[in-house]
């Protein structure tokens, strides 16, 4: 016989499917994170505790007592309730959301061992188990499809253990892929905290992001913007207008990345004196030749199709050249997975509200990068997982 805990009730009059609130029946106790259900027309409608708390119905003179002695031990007018949120319905082993009405009254039960394992035990062999369910003993585990479909976000405040959190997770991830095949990965790894582990237990490969010469495909107008800052021209000077016209001629319509060989051919096209060709030369030393190893994005793309690679931020100085550098990686595995269906990887993101923040969040590169980059990652969160990428 299942055991009723309570009653559906609102104080406003108002019932709603996704949330409510819920009169505990006398001498009845649940704990925040415990699962209740009810029964609706369509079925078992399961919900979580995620608060409990007493609604009193105070008396006028209870101020004056108070003030003027002990305070008053009337329990009768103590009502402890618990708030809801809805978890879903199962249908064929999935837990879909429930729209339908909830009416005024009605019976709420605790959920009972048999039903909390078909709730939380996975359909499938491909699934990761994220610890225990508070405050049983019940094992709670995440299917594979729903982790690469739907992605992940760890919350939490300072010291809480989000990176520890996220690391069991992709740890056990890893390991489980691992059992039908070499998983593909990429790791932005703002402190080096997963490195380590990732490259003692799996063979990962870290990429010195601070060293790291990998530039993303750019339109003419972005490279001349770029060279014109590194260089200090001013925008309406001949210099400038003979550095466009230069890059235009070299580029064309199509995007390509800063490498040795275009600037060399931009300086051959420009025509500059001794002075500024020489500072264009040492310019060039910064960016890699496309006939060196990982001079582009497309070497660390190819590198992920059968390993983790961790991109270590952890001795970053120049922030901006290293939020376009992310964006050149991110955007060169989103092409290879749309022109390869064969091709698929996951992306981890340590701190990723300093990446993409919120209006008045906080990054760590200036405007521009940081909003081309934020463009990037909202590109991949909502299209990549279905296009293998997530």
């Amino acid at each position: 016989m299942p055991e009723q805990v309570g009653s559906v009730y609102s104080d406003y009059g108002y019932y709603y499917p996704d949330r409510f609130s819920v009169i505990l029946r006398e001498g009845v106790d649940v704990k925040p994170g415990e699962f209740l259900w009810i029964i609706t027309s369509e079925g078992k409608v399961y919900y979580q505790a995620i608060g409990l708390y007493i609604k009193r119905q105070p008396a006028s003179y209870e101020e004056v007592i108070l003030k003027k002695g002990p305070r008053m031990m009337d329990e009768e007018r103590n009502f402890p309730r618990v708030e809801a949120e809805q978890v879903g319905i199962l249908r064929n082993g999935r837990i879909e959301p429930y729209l339908g009405i909830i009416t005024p009254h009605q019976e709420v039960y605790r959920v009972e061992e048999e039903d909390l394992r078909n709730l939380l035990a996975p359909t499938e062999d491909l699934a990761i188990k994220l610890g225990k369910l508070y405050p049983g003993e019940m094992e709670i585990w995440l299917r594979i499809w729903d982790l690469t479909r739907r992605g992940l976000v760890v919350f939490g405040g300072i010291g809480s253990g989000k990176t520890t959190t996220l690391l069991s997770i992709i740890y056990r991830l890893i390991s489980t892929i691992g059992s039908i095949g070499k998983p593909g990965g990429i790791v932005i790894d703002k402190d080096y905290e997963y490195g380590p582990v990732l490259e003692e237990d799996f063979g990962a490969i870290a990429v010195d992001m601070r060293s790291a010469s990998v530039m993303p495909p750019l339109e003419a107008g972005e490279i001349y913007n770029h060279l014109r800052s590194a260089l200090g021209i001013h925008p309406s000077s001949k210099q400038a207008l003979r550095l466009k016209n230069a890059i235009i001629n070299a580029v064309g319509r199509s995007k390509t990345p800063i490498t040795k060989e275009l600037i060399m051919d931009i300086i051959r096209e420009c025509g500059f004196d001794d002075e500024s060709e020489s500072r264009f030369r040492l310019l060039a030393e910064r960016y890699p030749s496309v006939n060196e190893e990982g001079g582009t994005s497309e070497y660390i793309v190819e590198l992920a199709r059968n390993n983790i690679v961790v991109l270590d931020l952890s001795s970053v100085e120049d922030w901006d050249e290293t939020y376009i550098k992310i964006k050149g990686i991110l955007e060169s595995t989103y092409k290879q997975a749309l022109e390869d269906r064969s091709y698929g990887v996951f992306i981890l993101i340590d701190e990723a509200h300093l990446f993409a923040p919120e209006k008045g969040g906080v990054s760590l590169a200036e405007e521009k990068p940081t909003s081309s980059l934020r463009k990037t990652l909202k590109l991949l969160s909502t299209t990549g997982p279905r296009n293998g990428v997530v």
